[in-house]
């Protein structure tokens, strides 16, 4: 079949946005010449290991997903992952162009599953060892993904080729998701040799034998001083996620041999994990004090608490003046003082409390200034109120404080660039269907009254055209 009378750049403006459907991408991999390299960049930029679901194949795209079900035994899908890992090696023989468009590459926890005979573990992980050595010896991969990874149950081949991949100088983004560890420093270890890295995302790690690490714990982390897991503070984050601000922050802002700096940071991602130790608080403000150059920030709010006083402001983004997008995620339920926190979160650390009401006051010029701030979106999880006494809660008043803190009469000072403000309502999910609303299009009516009747706590927002509010269950 000959090309397509299209030009290049309209080809690749289509295949950008069908990077994520890869089965389209295979079929589009057959249309022409022009349209092959450029497919198959898309399909080989991310390699998922193992490959249990599609082998990276474009030569027959009708019969390269393998779908599995659910009865079939662990041994037979081991063999089968096998035999993938060796269709793709085999597919870069045959391609060697190909493995110059892999740059993210992705370990998947399915390996764990130690049900195969220790024959087949040890071939699949010998096999991946050789895989992963591969890509990471190109000078092509950026990325590199750990997922619901059991550190300690891999064979040592495996763990070698891991740690050679976190050496490549290419590396630049690791993640590490719903793994275990058996120690935080195993994990600081791993991520010390990543010299090159500006990306970090930390979400749901396991500390083996240790669900609340204390401060002994941190401090007692090995010195990588004068050895080659990096100088301290040599490696440059720009963009950092975590699940629970500690153990992580927490080491980097006591350890002085910590080979990481974050007073680069653009953008920063903080949420709340269930084991939420005093620690998260603090070094949630370490990382925030080093918030200069921060131009995104996603923080979930620090549960309930007293935000009145300025003890309890430690966190805040007095540091953070050059953001450009804030996204809150929140939760609003009785005695959570959920507005007071994000009021603190603005006010100048002088502020003082004012006697007569429940918040810091912003009467005063005290709001802090953050000349470039675009947009701030708060996500809010609507918890334990019902369909009688929804409308009831004495709460949403206080939401009128907020209205007030980015269209009052400061904001034109305090956030000069302000384009708009979101809020995304999140109702309890209980409240859908709920017996006591009768009507078919009930939970339809249930959210437009909602909406109707919070946005009148945003009223000079949405006079000057600054609010877009959503309600979801």
């Amino acid at each position: 079949m000959g090309d397509p009378l299209l030009p290049q750049e309209l080809v690749e403006a289509i295949l950008d946005n069908l990077l994520s459907d890869k089965a389209t991408l295979r079929n589009c991999a057959l249309v022409g010449k022009a349209w092959l390299s450029y497919s198959q960049r898309g399909l080989f930029q991310h390699i998922e290991l193992p490959p249990l679901m599609e082998f990276y194949d474009v030569r027959r795209p009708a019969s390269l997903a393998l779908r599995f079900s659910s009865s079939y035994p662990y041994r037979s899908l081991k063999n089968i992952t096998l035999k993938a890992i060796q269709r793709l090696d085999e597919t870069f023989n045959n391609n060697p162009q190909l493995l110059s468009y892999v740059q993210s590459l992705e370990i998947q926890g399915d390996i764990n599953i130690d049900t195969a005979s220790v024959k087949i573990q040890r071939l699949l992980h010998a096999s991946m060892s050789n895989m992963i050595r591969r890509l990471s010896s190109t000078g092509h991969l950026v990325g590199l993904t750990l997922r619901r990874i059991n550190w300690s149950m891999l064979f040592p081949s495996l763990k070698d080729a891991l740690i050679s991949a976190f050496r490549a100088p290419s590396i630049t983004e690791i993640c590490l998701a719903a793994s275990t560890f058996p120690s935080f420093h195993t994990v600081t270890s791993l991520l010390a040799l990543a010299k090159g890295l500006r990306v970090l995302t930390i979400d749901k790690v396991v500390y083996a034998f240790a669900f609340e690490l204390n401060m002994d714990d941190i401090l007692n982390v090995p010195s990588t001083q004068g050895t080659d897991l990096g100088e301290p503070r040599s490696i440059h984050l720009k963009e950092l996620r975590l699940d629970g601000a500690h153990p992580f922050g927490t080491w980097l802002e006591r350890e002085s041999s910590c080979p990481f700096r974050v007073d680069r940071l653009e953008h920063l991602r903080i949420v709340r994990t269930i084991h939420y130790t005093p620690y998260d608080r603090q070094a949630t403000a370490f990382l925030l004090q080093n918030g200069g150059n921060l131009r995104n920030l996603e923080l979930q709010d620090l549960g309930p608490g007293d935000y009145t006083t300025p003890e309890d402001c430690i966190v805040h983004l007095g540091h953070a003046q050059n953001l450009c997008n804030i996204k809150l995620i929140l939760m609003e339920c009785a005695g959570y003082g959920i507005v007071d926190w994000i009021l603190s979160l603005f006010e100048s650390p002088d502020s003082t409390a004012n006697s007569d009401a429940s918040r810091i006051s912003i009467e005063s010029n005290s709001t802090r200034r953050h000349p470039l701030l675009r947009q701030v979106t708060f996500e809010v999880a609507v918890w334990e109120l019902g369909v009688d006494n929804m409308f009831d809660y004495g709460g949403w008043d206080r939401w009128n404080a907020v209205d007030e803190l980015f269209a009052g009469p400061q904001a034109s000072e305090s956030f000069p660039s302000l384009d708009m403000v979101t809020v995304l309502w999140r109702l309890d999910s209980d409240l859908q269907g709920s017996e006591h609303l009768s009507d078919d299009d009930s939970d339809d009516t249930l959210r437009s009254d909602f909406e109707d009747f919070i946005l009148e706590k945003f009223s000079l927002l949405a006079q000057a055209g600054k609010i877009e509010m959503e309600v979801v269950y």
